[in-house]
């Protein structure tokens, strides 16, 4: 049994299809086909019933899937590892999810990883999913998400979390108040982040569980956006106080006191969890952001 076809029988568990998955390995059905035909044979165990429908796992399948990803991560952190020790600096890669950025500044990670002997940072910033994929894969060391990951593989570590806000024009009803409720928001035109950010994801949870659909209007990719366009008297914004850009327009955040809380995590393999560079890392974010140096104050701001 080799690393090849472990790796070849995981991405045919993954997909159920045995052309979906050539197609991703760049082989032919045939030759993947006959890859897995010879794991059966050495194994004396059948893994796949095949059907019009594609792939159908056997229970043995269900475990040797479990097992073999478990392999091939230690596999790859052996091979990370061994190809560390061959550098006289140890690099830290570390992924943000948008947004993280602004609570955990990268100066200042990098200020801190300074005091250690050979220890330089490199940094990519992404949407969550992107980042998540990239640290299962190795690519990365540890990032810091706004969602704990759904990986067996993987251990989150919540680090921060703040409830949503409104963001009002003057003149609103809402203008004056110190509060929100979600459902104060039915019926309003919303301006959000677009769905590749966890505030929208959050908002549509939250208005299923009181059984309204938000009336969103307005998605975008730039948080700056979302305040120039509330100033604009387009709608009610929607977002995190975690920025500073909102002072330059005449608008306040209020909070939404029922709003699903936005949260930070910290997210690293689980075998890696207690490696005491990444350990020291992650107690530095938390602590970095719970005392407040880089978040924005909940006190109401004019522009």
């Amino acid at each position: 049994m080799d690393t090849k076809s472990i790796k070849y029988f995981i991405t045919c568990y993954e997909m159920r299809s045995l052309n979906r998955a050539a197609q991703s390995l760049y082989i032919t059905p045939q030759g993947l086909g006959k890859t897995i035909n010879r794991l059966e044979e050495e194994i004396h165990v059948k893994l796949f019933d095949r059907s019009a429908r594609g792939l159908i796992p056997t229970k043995s399948a269900d475990y040797l899937y479990g097992r073999g990803r478990e392999l091939m991560f230690l596999l790859q952190e052996i091979t990370l590892e061994m190809n560390r020790l061959q550098e006289d600096e140890k690099k830290i890669k570390i992924g943000y999810s948008c947004g993280a950025m602004r609570l955990i500044p990268v100066d200042d990670l990098e200020k801190h990883l300074a005091e250690m002997d050979s220890v330089s940072l490199e940094w990519v910033e992404g949407f969550n999913d992107e980042i998540e994929e990239k640290l299962l894969q190795g690519e990365t060391d540890a990032v810091f998400m706004t969602t704990a990951s759904g990986s067996p593989a993987a251990e989150s570590r919540k680090i921060f979390s703040r409830r949503l806000c409104a963001v009002v024009y003057e003149g609103h009803p809402f203008y004056e108040r110190d509060s929100v409720t979600m459902k104060d928001l039915e019926g309003e035109t919303l301006i959000t982040l677009s769905e590749k950010y966890q505030t929208y994801h959050l908002v549509q949870q939250r208005c299923q569980e009181l059984d309204f659909v938000p009336s969103i209007h307005i998605r975008t990719m730039e948080s700056s956006l979302i305040y120039m366009l509330v100033s604009q008297k387009k709608g009610i914004g929607i977002d995190v106080d975690i920025h500073d850009n909102y002072v330059h327009y005449p608008v306040r955040m209020i909070t939404i006191s029922d709003s699903i809380p936005w949260t930070l995590y910290a997210v690293c393999l689980k075998h890696r969890m207690n490696d005491p560079i990444l350990a020291d890392i992650i107690d530095f974010a938390d602590k970095t952001v719970n005392e407040g140096h880089h978040s924005i104050s909940q006190e109401v701001k004019h522009g």
